[in-house]
């Protein structure tokens, strides 16, 4: 399939997925002015936004970042971010190390994150989506088909505004392993990251990272929708 081919049939597959939404009563919202963030996160429960996509640390632009919004009945209800990572010839081990020093802090001079699995070396290169600080509010969890339908918008809105990527991840909890899969993420690594001491809040030594790759993508918004 060349690129204008996949161009359309994502375009058609996103255009179905925004129906399936719309059927059942649902919206989007993207906000523009990244001030409006963190009070629309806070709207949908979570306590903290992680450091990866604090807006108060990053000079975001819209040329790096998103945040999308769900809504029921005109009332924010969930959220999720992702931001573009070009990490050019640079190994996805030493840029996390790198930055984990910058939002979590030195320990004896080195970095807090103490190693990262063999797997990631070969699946995280080039330009990557991290995609993250997914939310959906208390009393509106019930609503998996809804969830799995406004994180394949998310990526499919990621694929089109950084169209030269090579692989989208996130990070899920042991309890979350399935869900990444009805998300849409078709590889995972058990215990990617181990920290040098007790992992930092919102972290565990547990935690699997899980992968898009863009052939998966591009398969998955071939036309069939799941």
């Amino acid at each position: 399939m060349d690129a204008d081919q996949l161009e359309l049939s994502q375009l058609m597959v996103t255009s179905q997925l925004l129906e399936r939404l719309s059927q059942g009563g649902y919206s989007l919202r993207m906000p523009a002015d990244f001030s409006e963030v963190p009070a629309l996160v806070e709207t949908t429960g979570r306590e903290r936004q992680m450091p990866m996509m604090d807006v108060t640390r990053h000079d975001f632009t819209q040329g790096t970042a998103f945040w999308l919004f769900l809504e029921k009945d005109g009332e924010v209800i969930g959220g999720a971010a992702a931001r573009l990572e070009d990490l050019g010839s640079e190994t996805y081990p030493a840029f996390l190390s790198r930055i984990a020093v910058s939002y979590y802090g030195a320990i004896h001079g080195q970095s807090p994150v103490e190693n990262v699995a063999r797997p990631v070396v070969d699946l995280l290169k080039g330009r990557l989506v991290y995609i993250g600080e997914l939310q959906i509010k208390k009393g509106h969890q019930g609503d998996m088909a809804a969830v799995k339908t406004f994180m394949k918008i998310l990526m499919s809105i990621a694929a089109s505004k950084w169209r030269n990527f090579d692989a989208m991840y996130a990070f899920v909890s042991e309890r979350h392993r399935l869900l990444a899969v009805e998300y849409g993420f078709t590889v995972q690594v058990k215990n990617a990251i181990r920290w040098r001491n007790d992992p930092p809040p919102g972290w565990a030594n547990s935690h699997r990272m899980v992968v898009l790759r863009r052939v998966d993508f591009e398969n998955e918004f071939s036309g069939r929708l799941d």
